[in-house]
């Protein structure tokens, strides 16, 4: 995890094909939406707090139904050079009221050309440093043995340890300053 800051919060979920094929802009998997390309955090209550931390401005009234949004700077490492970009943190609309999201994600560098890993857990993780900046990184599981332990163990218990239905795929958070730790099942 090569920040040029401490890392203070993580957010991180287990990604699908329907992920990337966003990542690249193309349509959804199902013909009931509108192709969405966004990068959705279902049980919006558990990551409202954490997701507010990571991206603390405030936009009021955006939208048809005026809502708050939250944003942030996303910065990735492109050639040697950091490159930042403003994110939004759209909350859940009336048709997925648990769903919050990061908009237009197919918009970023780290999140267009994202890799894939056959046959390994597929990860979005979102580190937010001491600088205030997010770094987004996809990565497969098994990359997390190079991360800190107190990171790549919390992560690696909730993806690997729990009960979950297959087609729920694993989340959580973890807040390094107030010691906040989730695991979204």
């Amino acid at each position: 995890m090569p920040l040029p800051a401490r890392p203070e919060r993580i957010v991180w979920r287990r990604l699908d094909d329907g992920d990337y094929r966003k990542f690249v802009a193309e349509s959804n998997d199902s013909p009931t939406g509108g192709g969405a390309r966004d990068l959705r955090f279902r049980n919006w209550d558990v990551f409202e707090p954490v997701l507010g931390d990571m991206f603390p401005g405030r936009i009021a009234g955006k939208g048809p139904r005026h809502v708050e949004i939250f944003t942030g700077v996303l910065a990735w490492d492109e050639e040697g050079s950091v490159h930042r970009e403003e994110a939004q943190i759209w909350p859940p609309t009336n048709s997925r009221p648990g769903e919050g999201r990061l908009a237009t994600v197919y918009k970023y560098k780290p999140f267009a050309e994202a890799q894939r890993f056959p046959g390994e857990y597929e990860l979005v993780i979102l580190v937010q440093d001491s600088d205030q900046e997010v770094w987004p990184y996809i990565i497969g599981h098994t990359q997390l043995e190079a991360w800190e332990d107190g990171i790549s163990n919390a992560i690696l218990e909730c993806l690997l340890h729990y009960d979950r239905p297959e087609s729920t795929l694993a989340a959580g958070y973890i807040d390094l300053i107030t010691g906040r730790r989730e695991c979204v099942v």
